[in-house]
């Protein structure tokens, strides 16, 4: 499902027609809001080689789209995120944007609680535009296509004892030591589909569900094989051992992710704690392309396939997020916030 694309530098165009950026622009570039692909995607310009120029992109027309008050819990774990000392894990290569990383860290995270406080005051899309500068990235073409993928968490039945049905292991790393060695302590369970190993690799975590209708949601975490006494006897791989996790999806942030909301990234170009506004593609159940959809989306989570330009949208647990993801294959934009007042203090500084 996870692919990796063309791994380009990520250039931010400001949402107004003042603009911080480094001092070696020279020249503007046309607004890219007639800029279209056809229903596959199969129009777009083919990427070009990294820019050493950054370039100011006019004003586009874009829609806020209408919030509910319970946005604010997702926007809440951006805050936490962003109050790290280090939230970043990564040295982003955010080139629109003449700030360190301390000062990109508190700028989004004043960003955070601004639109935490427009959230919970109903949403205006007016107070929006007049509080916020929206910074659009450029995507892999200049144009500012970015590739959107997706993800969820899968459900998988498996049974405590092996039989002629539930015959494939999966191994459970507990939280429990063995006292003579120290490793992790694990147990094993039966699942009657020889993919449910790949994938819970694949999504990064799955739950998987008992006979009595007890979920357990296990975490793929290469590191921790070697720290774990794995079961003798049994033809159990690397790939077959999973972390006993916590009871909802997390990612790499720590975060619980929200459905239809939280994004994973690459966090050298789009940093953990953003708060993004999107077009985002909706596709048919038959895959095809009907509109774009705009939403707020939150830089919670990464994966070994998300290079560059390149967004996987987390559509949630079980049958219906698994046919949302399984079509999930096209085009979108998207736009940094950026609090107003924090944009004003950064052009009195330069």
């Amino acid at each position: 499902m996870k692919r990796i694309l063309f791994s380009t530098l990520l250039v931010l165009g400001t949402y107004s027609t003042t603009n911080l950026l480094d001092e070696n622009v020279v020249e503007r570039i046309k607004s890219t809001a007639g800029n279209q692909v056809d229903e596959k995607g199969k129009t777009l310009d083919e990427p070009k080689e990294e820019s050493k120029t950054f370039y100011s992109l006019e004003q586009e027309e874009v829609r806020i789209p209408k919030t509910s008050k319970s946005l604010t819990q997702t926007i809440d774990k951006q805050i936490t995120i962003l109050s790290r000392k280090r939230p970043f894990k990564a040295k982003p290569k955010f080139t629109g944007l003449k700030m360190n990383q301390d000062k990109l860290r508190k700028t989004l995270l004043k960003t955070a609680e601004q639109l935490r406080k427009w959230t919970e005051e109903g949403g205006d899309e007016i107070a929006f535009l007049e509080q916020f500068e929206l910074y659009k990235i450029n995507g892999f073409d200049q144009k500012g296509n970015m590739e959107f993928t997706a993800y969820y968490t899968p459900i998988f039945d498996v049974r405590t004892a092996k039989d002629d049905i539930f015959q494939y292991p999966i191994v459970k790393i507990l939280s429990t030591k063995d006292s003579i060695t120290q490793k992790r302590l694990t147990k094993t369970v039966w699942t009657d589909d020889p993919k449910t190993a790949a994938a819970i690799r694949m999504q990064g975590s799955g739950f998987i569900k008992f006979s009595n209708g007890q979920k357990e949601l296990l975490n793929f975490n290469r590191q921790m094989v070697d720290k774990a006494l794995l079961p003798q006897g049994d033809s159990i791989v690397d790939r077959n051992v999973f972390v006993q996790y916590f009871n909802y999806p997390k990612g790499s942030t720590g975060v619980p992710l929200t459905p239809q909301h939280s994004i994973a990234v690459d966090p050298t170009l789009i940093p953990y704690g953003s708060c993004l506004l999107s077009a985002t593609p909706v596709i048919s159940s038959k895959g095809k392309f009907i509109r774009h959809e705009y939403k707020l989306l939150f830089a919670q989570d990464t994966g070994s396939m998300i290079k560059g330009m390149h967004i996987d949208y987390y559509c949630g647990v079980g049958d219906e997020a698994l046919r949302q993801a399984r079509t999930m294959k096209h085009y979108g934009k998207m736009w940094l916030i950026i609090a107003k007042d924090e944009v004003t203090k950064e052009k009195v500084e330069m």
